[in-house]
């Protein structure tokens, strides 16, 4: 006969099994009753051996071992009889002892490692209505109601944690929602900005191409774009929409070194007023843009998109190009 089963005649509480041990203790309306239902399927259970049995030879089969256990263990919703004789042939304990200690069943157990799964004895207990108060390290019954208090108390400081993190993660999901809306009301917000910014600009550019001239001069200062949209002050002379002189006013003395006349490097915009509408178009971002109030052409485009440079228009003159002589 195996060790287990000759220890399920014992009734030890107070005695430390040899080696490891852990301690289960149960509640339920018959405690009495419920101990020789255990020890019914435990008596089967034990004779079937574990995987260091070798000498019992295979281990039993699940349509083999349903005959002999009870229908309210094999009708409980939770048991799996596949797991559970997997389970009951893989663990590492026997059964140790069983007593009635006061309110509580008290069950011991002999551990050969540690951790150590216990859920083919508990899927028993709960089947036949216990409940599982305890199941840890070994104790003395005299231990066992300051046991259940202190984790009576464990249980309520565990339940206020959880509530308290239940408070913070609602919160920080509350915050991140908020953000969310924010940074979506502020994209629908420069959605809508970018519209009416392009729109405010072919609105203009329709006014200029209604009304321009054909024959005008317009100066201005750019800032911030050497070389790609000229630095500096120049003059452009237009004619019948076309750029015929590009100049510098401001070059009063060409044996400073200064030239009177741009070439296509100092002064590359052949259609002024129309690029002054392309970089109006671009003009998003920390950049501002202001249109004559007669033509409708750009007087300024300015901001951190030309690296905080600009463009202004400082005059605008209309001619006529009868006396202009073109090169």
């Amino acid at each position: 006969m195996l060790d287990e089963q000759l220890n399920l005649q014992e009734t030890r509480p107070d005695t430390h099994p040899p080696l490891m041990a852990k301690t289960i203790l149960v509640r339920s309306v018959d405690n009495a009753d419920l101990l020789l239902k255990l020890k019914s399927v435990w008596e089967v259970a034990a004779s079937w051996g574990r995987f260091c049995d070798e000498d019992l030879g295979d281990f039993i089969k699940p349509n083999e071992a349903q005959s002999f256990l009870p229908d309210w263990l094999l009708n409980y919703q939770r048991f799996n009889l596949e797991t559970w004789l997997s389970d009951l042939h893989d663990r590492e304990w026997i059964w140790w002892s069983s007593a009635i200690v006061e309110d509580y069943l008290k069950l011991d157990i002999l551990a050969e490692a540690m951790p150590l799964s216990t859920w083919p004895l508990v899927i028993v207990i709960e089947a036949y209505g216990g409940k599982v108060v305890y199941d840890d390290l070994w104790i003395e019954p005299s231990q066992i109601e300051d046991k259940l208090s202190l984790r009576k108390r464990n249980n309520r400081l565990n339940n206020c944690v959880y509530r308290l993190t239940e408070v913070i993660l609602a919160g920080l999901a509350l915050t991140v929602a908020c953000i969310c809306l924010v940074f979506l009301a502020l994209y629908i917000e420069r959605d809508r900005a970018v519209k009416n910014h392009h729109a405010e600009v072919r609105q203009q550019q329709e006014k200029w191409e209604t009304l321009q001239p054909e024959d005008y001069i317009i100066t201005y200062e750019s800032v911030g774009q050497s070389g790609i949209y000229g630095m500096g002050t120049a003059k452009a002379t237009i004619c019948d929409d076309i750029m015929v002189k590009a100049e510098n006013p401001y070059c009063n003395d060409p044996s400073t070194g200064c030239q009177t006349e741009l070439g296509r490097y100092e002064y590359p915009m052949q259609d002024p007023v129309e690029t002054l509408f392309q970089l109006a178009d671009e003009c998003l971002d920390f950049c501002s843009v202001s249109y004559d109030s007669d033509y409708g052409y750009p007087t300024h485009v300015g901001g951190g998109f030309i690296e905080g440079g600009w463009i202004s228009v400082t005059d605008f003159e209309i001619i006529s190009c009868g006396g202009v002589i073109q090169e």
